[in-house]
């Protein structure tokens, strides 16, 4: 059990008749929540969790002598979600046959092998970055890399 923060709750709207949660959890547990997940849930390959509502007195705040360090630590690998979605996304036959049909109609791309190049190199361009690894989160390549997955979800439901 990890616990989190609920933060935000919404209709989802690239799926029908389904809520959208964020919850915010303390960046300290995240390789803990890694591990627990034992891989990063996406729209396409969900990982099923429960809820359940925790009563518990928060602990105080820590000073921010504290927080602070003189070097900042690396980020955990698993924090960029978004390029490891554009990979996983990138390399489905179904995603990639969405954005020929999108971006190159009448094109016939057979070598699997070039419709990932291709699929990859599309992302890249429509998100405006030189490698899927600089979809960062809070920016407008994340911003338009979350509109072409909606998209795409959106037409695979």
């Amino acid at each position: 059990m990890i616990d989190a923060q609920c933060v935000d709750i919404q209709n989802d709207r690239a799926h029908k008749g389904s809520i959208k949660i964020t919850l915010h959890v303390p960046v300290e547990r995240g390789n803990e929540l890694n591990a627990m997940m034992q891989k990063w849930p996406t729209y396409t390959d969900p990982v099923p969790v429960a809820l359940a509502r925790l009563n518990f007195v928060p602990q105080p705040a820590k000073e921010k002598a504290e927080i602070v360090t003189a070097s900042e630590p690396e980020p955990p690998a698993w924090i960029n979600r978004y390029a490891q979605r554009a990979g996983i996304l990138c390399n489905d036959p179904r995603f990639q046959g969405f954005l020929l049909e999108r971006y190159a109609p009448g094109t016939m791309v057979i070598d699997p092998v070039t419709r990932r190049e291709w699929a990859a190199a599309k992302v890249r361009e429509l998100c405006e970055v030189e490698s899927r690894g600089d979809i960062l989160p809070n920016s407008p390549a994340a911003n338009r890399f979350d509109i072409l997955e909606s998209a795409y979800l959106a037409e695979n439901r």
